[in-house]
């Protein structure tokens, strides 16, 4: 059984096949560089959501801290 897509979706289709076509050619090969990246990826990618998170969340306490000593210090003067 052929599926015949549309005109309209050949061109995405052949550029998602490049992609994975790049893809494929520059992922490894072996077994040990491959169950490196299935270990340490989500291992990178969680502690990098979590930093962002942390420092964001941190950054945006110590502005409203700042923020509100300098304006307490304003007040005092006035």
């Amino acid at each position: 059984m052929t599926v015949v897509l549309p005109e309209v979706l050949a061109a995405p289709r052949n550029l998602w096949r490049r992609f994975a076509n790049w893809l494929h050619d520059r992922m490894p090969k072996g077994l040990y560089a491959r169950a490196l990246l299935i270990v340490i990826l989500p291992v990178v990618l969680l502690q990098s959501a979590v930093a962002y998170v942390f420092m964001e969340r941190h950054w945006e306490v110590v502005t409203y801290r700042l923020s509100a000593g300098v304006a307490r210090q304003v007040a005092a003067l006035v």
